[in-house]
């Protein structure tokens, strides 16, 4: 026989079971497999403790309201009737599992867990979806579009089983994508290997196509200056055949550094041939490793 579900919730007059902080109310909601609710118990406690102005902000109870509510020692055999043998969802269970076993202690019965009980923390679910510390109770209803509880316990315990219904449907959704892979794999060794010599080709692969692209921008590059020397050579050398003249002409430059610079033209005219010549060879043989 499957154990009983039951989203089970409270409210404090503070965070610390240990420093005197009391239940000052208490749902469980018990739900079936479709996740409706198919019981419930629900009760407001008087704490016998002051509550502050700010507790009752939160919780949206003040003394007055709370001073004719029954002790929790008055409910706890009904309490520990319901819960007998369940399962205990709880979100961030270990507020109200410390605070519903020290008040089952206080009251002079044993804690939860004696009494058949298993907690479970739907944190711990979120968590293998969402990344920590964003799986509070309302960041779920942000994210699956749920309207967040308002201050009673009973809602809030609602609101869990809705969340619940989403995170464990993800979950069985994972398993069954899980169990798909291991059935069309029949040697998980032999995938493994697989797996890990693909990744160090990959990487291999990767490092050689940064080689290669270094040595392509490095031909690229070498490339380009070849082909600017050309271009300044074509242009520039042979203006010196003429130029420095048409500048001497128009007293730019004195007419014997003109004649200088046409003569250094004119007895290296055979050394320039030779260098175009060689500029050129080194640009075909580079430009056809490049398209390589």
């Amino acid at each position: 026989m499957a154990r009983r579900r039951i989203s089970i919730h409270v409210k404090s007059t503070g965070l610390d079971v240990c420093s005197g902080d009391r239940i000052c109310e208490i749902a469980a909601l018990e739900f079936d497999s479709s996740y409706r609710i198919v019981d419930f118990f629900s009760c407001h406690v008087n704490p016998q403790t002051r509550i502050t102005p700010r507790i009752t902000d939160i919780n949206g109870y003040g003394n007055e309201f709370l001073k004719d509510k029954p002790l929790f020692s008055q409910i706890s055999d009904d309490l520990i009737k319901f819960i007998r043998n369940a399962e205990l969802v709880v979100h961030n269970a270990s507020f109200d599992r410390d605070f519903i076993n020290g008040e089952l202690l206080r009251s002079g019965n044993q804690i939860a867990e004696n009494y058949g009980c298993r907690y479970v923390n739907s944190v711990a679910i979120a968590e293998q979806f969402y990344e920590r510390g964003f799986n509070k109770l309302k960041d779920l209803c942000q994210r699956y579009n749920i309207k967040y509880p308002d201050k009673s316990a009973y809602s809030y315990c609602l609101c869990h089983i809705s969340i619940l219904e989403h995170l464990e449907k993800n979950l069985r959704l994972r398993k069954t994508s899980t169990h798909i892979g291991r059935f069309l794999t029949t040697d998980e060794t032999e995938t493994e290997t697989v797996v890990s010599q693909t990744k160090s080709q990959m990487n291999l692969r990767k490092i050689n196509e940064s080689e290669d692209s270094r040595d392509s921008k490095w031909i690229s590059g070498t490339i380009a200056l070849i082909r600017l020397m050309i271009f300044l050579s074509v242009i520039i050398y042979p203006m010196l055949f003429f130029l420095p003249e048409k500048l001497s002409e128009i007293e730019i430059i004195s007419k014997e550094l003109a004649n200088e610079l046409s003569n250094f033209a004119f007895d290296n005219r055979f050394y320039y041939g030779v260098f175009l010549w060689f500029v050129c060879i080194i640009t075909i043989a580079l430009t056809g490793s490049d398209s390589d």
